[in-house]
């Protein structure tokens, strides 16, 4: 087994073309310490033909709007009073249905609605078998003459403001039907429900009646149903305070069934808590060499963190370098992957943000060629032998049974052979069902919702962009010649957002031109903003590898530029960025990770003090200053200030630019002076004061 790998070594090639993708999402908001929740029965999350004892938020026939729900059960009761049976008899009916068109549809076409939904009425003949569902076989089918109840004692307060009623087929002589509210033994209101006529449906305004209710009691002479109860409750803003939160992280995964082989490396990294823990996992393993050079790679890590901390917080990151599979079959230059989840009483959020794949090769080939572009949950065919993934991204924030969940999940890299691909008696058939995931990672943090929630939202803010020109279309004299700037697509400027409120946004693309200046490289753009309820973020990211201007005047292995702005209902505001270089040279300066102002990163890079300004000259005919690391507070549309005087150091605000190099090129032809901007970020982020 340990050589026959070799046998498809070089029977592969790939080309991938794939567009350049988007998602956006909305998150949670923000609550006010107090307040009423509108409640509505829609009994949408019950199932047909089931019985009714009780009803609940979170997938229990109750919906609370615009809260995190409401702790407690409303007790139901159903009586027939023709003929009299004291067991409780409440039950659903689908008024979609026809009935009797479908097995157990149900038994009265006079309740068929179908734009309601699920109904409540009192069946005819109950649940005698005690299964939870009405016996009939033909499904529920409402009484002739019986009462609904309504107790709202074990709900929220206890005691409710009802808004409104919608009831089903009141016939001519069942003028005496009636909903009474009730507080211990009194009597608060009782309001008459309109005659509909056979088959009809009316919605009964309760405005200014049953004040203060814990009973609501629905009488009907002969048949009947009810939809769509409207009520606030009074809820108390305290959450029960529970969190938890988890991770995984993986960084290679390779499953190739022809050899018996389903190889992890490292072993996964995982990470649980629970209320106010902690938990952390690396695993590591670097210069590997498995399995007679199958598997090869200088760095495998992968981590996992979480916390059960205020707020709940969990994040997932691998890293993958130089990783070849089969002595060059696949080979991928590096892979970051990255989840992270928050989340509070009041929202929660997932975020993929920072995940990269980059150097993808089969057989020698690369996977992407230079007018290709590379986008977010992307996927193409591996000739008619499989599919390749990238970036297979899935994020969320919900609201379920009264707690908030963030998740997020990243694979970067995932090549999948079909089962069928090679025939049986060729060698290649060792492929066949071959699967390889690179950089596969989990979190998902949660925590219990406060019930209470207002309209406050975060407003935030995030673009990048690879490339631009601050004049738009006007001619800009660069060097020796005079170009007007005019990007084309999928060669030309890369953005990620706008984004506003909050979502996300992804780019990645090859090859672009700013003014006509040949570029080149890979450029990747992120934008995104996030909310838990009550922290603001945004963030914005940039990234260009492989760049050359002017004919190799200007050129650089990595330019990146990065900016976070926060802010949060005390008005704790703050922003702050930077920007990497990685063999950036300059004429007349070389390289300036060499220069003594440069501080070296980890990974080859290094930065330099906030708005560093050179002077350089380019095409032997113009002086050209450069600003490296340029910071430019948004709220002024000035730079933030003199070098080593950045975002982090403006204060209290929230709202920054960063571009890794902004070159001024003096005066052009119409006596205007412009910029060209490469790699930039900007993030702003406001939540307003409760």
């Amino acid at each position: 087994m340990e050589h026959g790998w070799r046998k498809i070594v070089g029977a592969l090639t790939a080309v991938a073309l794939l567009a350049l993708g988007a998602w956006a999402s909305e998150v949670g908001a923000a609550v006010p310490a107090g307040m009423k929740v509108e409640v509505t029965a829609d009994f949408e999350s019950l199932t047909p033909n089931q019985m009714v004892k009780t009803l609940t938020t979170g997938g229990g026939g109750l919906v609370a709007t615009g809260g995190g729900g409401v702790t407690g059960a409303v007790t139901v009761v159903g009586v027939t009073t023709n003929p009299p049976r004291d067991d409780n008899r409440a039950a659903v009916f689908n008024a979609t249905c026809l009935p009797r068109t479908k097995p157990r549809c149900g038994g009265d076409r006079d309740l068929y609605q179908p734009q309601q939904g699920n109904v409540l009425i009192t069946d005819r003949v109950g649940d005698q078998d005690g299964n939870g569902f009405v016996d009939a076989s033909s499904g529920a089918n409402d009484a002739n003459g019986h009462i609904l109840s309504l107790d709202f004692t074990g709900f929220g307060s206890g005691t409710i403001t009802p808004k409104s009623i919608t009831v089903l087929d009141i016939d001519d002589e069942e003028a005496a039907a009636n909903v009474k509210f009730i507080a211990g033994d009194a009597v608060l209101d009782t309001v008459a429900i309109p005659v509909t006529g056979d088959g009809g449906i009316v919605t009964v305004d309760l405005t200014g009646k049953g004040a203060g209710a814990e009973r609501m009691v629905v009488t009907f002479p002969n048949s009947g149903a009810i939809d769509d109860v409207v009520f606030d409750v009074d809820v108390e803003c305290v959450a029960p305070g529970e969190r938890s939160a988890a991770s995984t992280a993986t960084a290679v995964h390779l499953a190739v069934p022809g050899l018996e082989l389903d190889l992890t490396l490292p072993d996964p990294a995982t990470a649980t808590a629970g209320t106010d823990e902690t938990d952390g996992d690396v695993q590591q393993l670097a210069d590997i060499d498995e399995l007679d050079g199958l598997v090869t790679a200088k760095l495998l890590e992968a981590t996992a963190d979480a916390g059960g901390t205020e707020p709940a917080n969990a994040a997932a990151a691998s890293t993958v370098a130089d990783i070849d599979i089969g002595d060059g079959l696949i080979t991928v230059g590096a892979v970051i992957s990255r989840a992270h989840t928050q989340a509070t009483e009041f929202g929660a959020f997932g975020s993929t943000l920072a995940s990269k794949v980059d150097d993808v090769a089969i057989s020698g080939l690369p996977l992407i060629d230079v007018d290709e572009i590379i986008g977010l949950d992307a996927s193409v065919p591996l000739l008619d032998l499989g599919e390749i993934a990238l970036y297979d991204r899935e994020v969320s924030d919900e609201l379920t049974d009264g707690r908030w969940i963030g998740s997020a999940s990243m694979t970067a890299l995932r090549i999948t052979v079909f089962d069928d691909a090679f025939p049986v008696d060729s060698p290649l058939a060792l492929l066949n069902g071959l699967l390889l995931e690179v950089g596969t990672t989990t979190a998902t943090a949660s925590a219990a919702a406060n019930p209470c929630e207002s309209d406050t939202t975060a407003l935030l803010d995030a673009s990048a962009r690879i490339a631009g020109v601050d004049l738009g279309q006007v001619p800009i004299n660069v060097g020796a010649g005079i170009f007007v700037p005019e990007f084309a697509v999928g060669a030309g400027v890369l953005t990620a957002g706008p984004i506003a409120p909050a979502g996300h946004d992804f780019g990645q693309a090859l090859g672009f031109t700013v003014d006509g200046v040949a570029g080149g490289g890979i450029g990747v753009v992120e934008a995104e903003g996030v909310f838990d309820g009550v922290n603001g973020i945004a963030d914005g990211r940039a990234e260009l590898a492989r760049l050359d201007l002017f004919g190799g005047e200007i050129t650089a292995d990595l330019l990146s530029s990065w900016v976070t702005a926060t802010d949060d209902e005390s008005g704790d505001a703050s922003s702050e960025g930077g920007a990497s270089f990685a063999a950036l040279t300059l004429p007349g300066w070389g390289n300036v990770c060499a220069l003594p102002f440069a501080t070296a990163q980890p990974g080859g890079t290094c930065t330099v003090p906030p708005n560093t300004e050179l002077v350089i000259g380019v095409a032997d005919t113009s002086l050209v200053t450069i600003v490296l690391n340029h910071q430019i507070d948004n709220s002024t549309g000035l730079q933030t200030g003199p070098p080593g005087f950045g975002c982090a150091e403006v204060g209290d605000v929230a709202d920054c630019t960063v571009r890794a190099v902004t070159l001024r090129t003096g005066l052009d032809v119409l006596g205007l002076a412009s910029q060209i901007v490469l790699v930039e970020s900007q993030a702003s982020a406001a939540v307003p004061a409760p």
